[in-house]
């Protein structure tokens, strides 16, 4: 977009059902959407499907879209985070592709397990933090927001989330640490046994 002025107008056109101008934010977006999705549930072919599907829910919602002062890409990055959120719950075996291109890549099967136990580890405590620091996290790692963005979005200082965010990721660190120690410790009794 060439100026916040130009994205406003373009928003309130596709709020008001304006086709066209909804498919330029598709165009203009798409790409960061689907950033925010792969960092979610990974580089995988599912990745550009939940996007379009992202789109399409936006379509569906685009006139209960309010202007908060942030770019439109945060409310979409919110929506791919949720579907993507949604896909990993729902999601119960491993494709074989995807295990295809994990041997391809030279994975072992105690590779891939403990990626996923990582990412697994990572959502959960993101899921356990305090909601302004999870807010925080996300805006800033999930949806690349700069700490001014989110400063603007939360009604702060960007010295108070620099602040926020310090406080979330030492709360990470010490609950992946926690739940490190906790599996191990599961993993020692299982191999005794």
């Amino acid at each position: 977009m060439a100026t916040d002025t130009e994205e406003r107008i373009l928003i309130a056109r596709a709020v008001s059902r304006d086709q066209e101008a909804f498919s330029e934010l598709y165009v203009t977006y798409y790409d960061a959407v689907l950033r925010c999705v792969r960092r979610v549930i990974g580089n995988n072919p599912e990745a550009q499907d939940l996007t379009s599907e992202v789109f399409l829910r936006a379509w569906k919602a685009i006139d209960h879209y309010e202007d908060r002062g942030t770019s439109i890409l945060t409310w979409l990055c919110t929506i791919a985070k949720r579907l993507s959120i949604n896909y990993l719950e729902k999601r119960q075996d491993v494709a074989l592709e995807e295990v295809e291109d994990q041997a391809n890549r030279g994975e072992g099967p105690e590779d891939v397990a403990e990626r996923k136990w990582v990412a697994q580890t990572l959502r959960l405590a993101i899921g356990e933090l305090p909601d302004t620091q999870r807010d925080v996290i996300t805006k800033r790692f999930f949806q690349y927001l700069t700490y001014g963005e989110i400063a603007s979005s939360l009604g702060k200082a960007p010295g108070a989330v620099r602040v926020i965010n310090h406080r979330a990721l030492r709360s990470l660190w010490s609950s992946i640490s926690s739940r490190d120690e906790l599996y191990f410790a599961s993993m020692r009794a299982r191999w005794r046994s």
